[in-house]
């Protein structure tokens, strides 16, 4: 499995847990809860790709960022945990063929991951006095008001989901998905970036990487052998080892329907 994050570590925990023989190879180092600090400069040092600074280049561009760490991006993301829209999958089966996977088929699967992950609304005495005063601003001019559903477990307010969880109230790929695979057997190479992935015949047959020592350096490098291979390096990092490794899909759409969520960033004084 290539990839810890959210896809990653989810996967590798099932097939464990199914007797699976699973190696997770994650190209970031591993940082464990007690390293995390409110120091955003070591936070964009170790748990981010490029130090935070991506950029889809277009009009307009899009800045965005990746985590690259053990845990992935759900290590420095908001925690927001919506399903995926009806109106999404509609789509996807009335444009993609994809009609079995519908609200009704996935909704066991959606419930338990948010028990597994403890999805759920945030405790109220933790919500800051600006989310509370942006609410009634918003309210006062009619607008809908939706409460925020998060992956977390007694969140401490403590607004440092950027740099790395302190409390692990977060409940990311790192304190949950990543331990429950280690549990059941598999195993987690950190620190190692997988170049290609290998075949033969028309038949994967595995990956090529190299471990990356501090700083940057190349270090030695890394085969392994499987029958079954699992990218789930993200929206970015997926079509790039695709692409590099000369494998290509039937539609010939690899790596051309990326879809973003920008934000918009708001600033005010009360």
């Amino acid at each position: 499995v290539v990839g810890s994050g959210a896809g990653g570590a989810t996967v590798a925990a099932e097939l464990a847990e199914a007797g699976v023989d699973v190696i997770m190879l994650e190209e970031g180092g591993y940082h464990p809860t007690e390293s995390f600090t409110a120091g955003t400069g070591r936070a964009l040092r170790t748990l981010y790709r490029d130090a935070g600074g991506g950029m889809a280049v277009g009009r307009p561009s899009v800045l965005y960022t990746e985590g690259r760490c053990v845990g992935g991006s759900t290590v420095v993301n908001g925690g927001m945990s919506w399903r995926t829209p009806a109106r999404v999958l509609g789509r996807w089966a009335e444009q993609e063929g994809l009609r079995a996977i519908g609200e009704r088929d996935l909704d066991p699967y959606f419930a338990a991951i948010e028990s597994r992950l403890s999805v759920g609304l945030q405790d109220p005495e933790t919500i800051g006095r600006d989310s509370a005063l942006f609410q009634a601003g918003a309210q006062a001019r009619g607008w809908a008001v939706v409460p925020n559903r998060r992956n977390q477990l007694h969140c401490a307010g403590t607004s440092n989901c950027s740099s790395g969880c302190p409390t692990g109230a977060k409940r990311s790929m790192l304190v949950t998905s990543v331990p429950r695979a280690l549990a059941r057997g598999a195993r987690l190479f950190a620190d190692c970036r997988v170049d290609r992935i290998t075949s033969s015949g028309g038949t994967v047959t595995g990956v090529t990487g190299h471990f990356v020592r501090p700083g940057g350096r190349r270090g030695p490098g890394l085969t392994v052998r499987a029958r079954v291979v699992v990218v789930a390096g993200g929206a970015i990092q997926t079509p790039a080892l695709l692409a590099r490794s000369g494998l290509r899909s039937a539609s010939g759409r690899l790596g051309r329907n990326l879809s973003v969520h920008p934000n918009a960033v708001v600033t005010a004084f009360f």
